[in-house]
């Protein structure tokens, strides 16, 4: 099956209006084939992926919302990956979303569904019988010290994100959704 061909600024803009304040998109119109009315919410939630993100389909083509909205506010197509801030896929308020590569992009995420030491970067190591603080830069994992204490290696661990990924450090986002 062949896909559409990518919509134009002015396709997208014909069809959508978005709300930065709430980060949703409206349809301007109504849709033939999904059956959706003028001023309603476009699209739908994604749980295919880690995380969820918001889809809708426009002549014919299926895209994220959030590279939609990127599209409506500046004019172009996003040239590298957009982030949500707060690590929320489904909170597309402009204040929320920016450009990101896409090693950026994955220092913003979640802490994982099997962290048992509750904080990110931060790990029983049962030989040492110590919690372990490391963190990924440059493509190589550093170590960064053992420890008594779990809040103490969280410490660290912070610290050498911030300084490591400045802007995108993932802690911020990780311990919110814990």
């Amino acid at each position: 099956m062949t896909q559409a061909p990518i919509a134009s600024c002015e396709e997208i803009r014909e069809w959508l209006s978005y709300d930065p304040t709430t980060g949703d998109l409206v349809w301007r119109k109504n849709t033939l084939n999904k059956g959706a009315a003028a001023g309603s919410i476009a699209g739908w939630k994604n749980n295919r992926e880690a995380r969820s993100y918001r889809q809708v389909e426009v002549l014919g083509r299926v895209y994220l919302a959030h590279r939609i909205i990127w599209l409506i506010v500046t004019g172009e197509w996003p040239p590298l990956q957009i982030d949500h801030k707060n690590g929320d896929g489904l909170d597309n308020r402009w204040s929320n979303l920016r450009l990101a590569t896409k090693k950026q992009n994955s220092q913003n995420s979640r802490r994982r569904n099997d962290n048992t030491s509750g904080h990110r970067g931060v790990h029983w190591h049962a030989g040492a019988q110590k919690w372990r603080a490391q963190i990924w830069v440059a493509g190589k994992r550093v170590h960064l010290g053992f420890f008594s204490d779990v809040e103490e290696a969280a410490a660290v661990y912070r610290r050498a994100c911030l300084a490591g990924h400045g802007e995108f450090a993932a802690f911020r986002v990780a311990e919110e959704a814990a």
